[in-house]
């Protein structure tokens, strides 16, 4: 997919479609193959990573890492991977969190993926449009170990 084309697409689910506009418009500047986004919809969060090609405006991959929380707050890991598993996603564990790890495979919009992983971990679609609070290059800055 071109970024062009993803850009376009995203304008339908972002409250602020001009912060996507100037992270890819910077990655492509400073030449970067990667852009984390910290997303949030309601009490619905996530990092989009991107990995693409600045010179062909290619993007290579898209996943979503979804946080599911840390410590007395994380759910088992029994849960944790009934969820992984019922998005075919892969669970990932750091320090005293867990997450998730879903990929975009192009077979649906990208906002209907959205919905569907936010029903499967909130147990309801979270509603409105989504918000970038932060992008970055570097992942831990985007999402730090306890979200």
């Amino acid at each position: 997919m071109k970024i062009d084309n993803f850009i376009e697409a995203m304008y339908e689910i972002l409250n602020n479609p001009e912060d996507l506009l100037a992270a890819f418009e910077e990655a492509k500047h400073l030449g970067m193959n990667h852009l984390y986004l910290l997303m949030r919809r309601e009490d619905f969060k996530l990092a989009m990573i991107i990995h693409m090609n600045p010179f062909s405006e290619e993007l290579v991959s898209i996943v979503f890492m979804i946080p599911l929380g840390c410590g007395e707050e994380q759910p088992s890991m029994e849960q944790v991977n009934k969820l992984a598993t019922s998005l075919r996603g892969a669970v990932m564990a750091y320090g005293e969190c867990s997450s998730i790890l879903v990929g975009y495979d192009g077979s649906s919009g990208i906002g209907e993926l959205l919905d569907t992983i936010s029903q499967v971990v909130l147990g309801r679609k979270a509603s409105g449009r989504f918000d970038i609070e932060h992008y970055s290059y570097d992942l831990l800055t985007t999402y730090p170990e306890n979200p």
